[in-house]
């Protein structure tokens, strides 16, 4: 997003996750929210990846 990226804004869909009830907290959140959070939780693991903390 940071890069120009456009990323449609639409709310997370049921049909979207096919039933997986994992996902369910994640229903009525905007795309540009999930790709920030994900993108957030990539980076995480990454830094713990690099201290070695996580393998």
């Amino acid at each position: 997003m940071l890069s120009g990226l456009h990323i449609r804004q639409t709310k997370l869909a049921p049909q979207t996750i096919d039933g997986y009830k994992e996902f369910d907290k994640y229903l009525d959140h905007q795309s540009d929210v999930l790709v920030s959070n994900l993108y957030m939780k990539i980076a995480v693991l990454r830094k713990l990846i690099n201290a070695g903390t996580l393998e």
